[in-house]
């Protein structure tokens, strides 16, 4: 976010969550369910700025929540609560290695 001249920068005391959730089905030809994600967007209300996740690594996975490439969506794999934990864990996923070359 820019900071306007003579301006300060925005507080960022209200946020905004936004939050997909999909299933994951075998094919467009076979529904049958393979898995869940949610999808987490985060900004601020006030200057709608986005909020970058850390930690997480580029890309997709149904074994473990990744963020997209600019970081400002995470990307989680989750199951219902009374399922095996286990489900969806098999499916594709990529990653992306990012390298500082600074």
């Amino acid at each position: 976010m820019e900071i306007p001249p003579g301006g300060t920068a925005c507080p960022h005391t209200e946020f905004a969550a936004r939050v997909d959730v999909h299933r994951l089905v075998k094919s467009d030809d076979d529904d049958t369910v393979t898995g869940y994600t949610a999808d987490l967007k985060v900004s601020c209300i006030q200057c709608e700025e986005p909020f970058c996740f850390r930690g997480a690594p580029v890309g997709l996975s149904p074994r473990q929540p990744m963020t997209s490439v600019d970081g400002t969506e995470l990307h989680a794999p989750i199951y219902p609560s009374s399922g095996d934990p286990d489900f969806g864990a098999e499916g594709a996923g990529f990653s992306l290695k990012v390298y500082d070359r600074g």
